[in-house]
């Protein structure tokens, strides 16, 4: 198979709609995230919002002119150092494009955002709430992340 060309470029205002559209199919198939509701006008005026932020960004993963993933970021410190953080808050992609490297695009591209803005530490996750993750998984330690923790629920 041809490699795949892949586009990453942040997040505007125009992109909201479409960013909702793919939200929604992402909170659809990650049955996880069910427990919550899905509300638009909500989502949308938070994708505003970390689109005005400097220390949030939202990539997009565009190919031949369609949305079909992002990586949502964001910057912080620990409430004990003054050492960056970059890490990401929600990733989704298309699942007919998956394995074909748009994550690791986006995850490259992720690392020089971070990096631009002084990040010294990157974490990224593998619980988007889809339940085969092994593929992000795997991605991640190729990429030369460990294993850092774990997440729970209750509700």
């Amino acid at each position: 198979m041809p490699k795949l060309k892949v586009s990453i470029r942040p997040a505007e205002g125009l992109d909201i709609i479409n960013l909702l559209k793919v939200g929604k199919v992402y909170y659809e198939e990650a049955k996880d995230w069910g427990i919550f509701n899905f509300d638009s006008d909500i989502a949308a005026i938070n994708l505003a919002i970390a689109i005005e932020q400097p220390n949030q960004e939202i990539l997009l993963a565009i190919v031949n002119g369609e949305l079909i993933g992002f990586m949502w970021c964001q910057i912080s410190n620990p409430v004990f150092s003054s050492t960056l953080i970059a890490k990401d808050l929600f990733v989704y992609i298309s699942p007919k494009l998956r394995g074909l490297g748009v994550g690791r695009e986006l995850a490259i591209r992720f690392e020089e955002w971070g990096r631009e803005r002084g990040a010294k530490v990157f974490t990224v996750g593998a619980n988007s709430g889809i339940r085969d993750n092994s593929q992000a998984s795997k991605m991640y330690k190729i990429l030369g992340y460990n294993s850092f923790g774990s997440n729970f629920i209750k509700v």
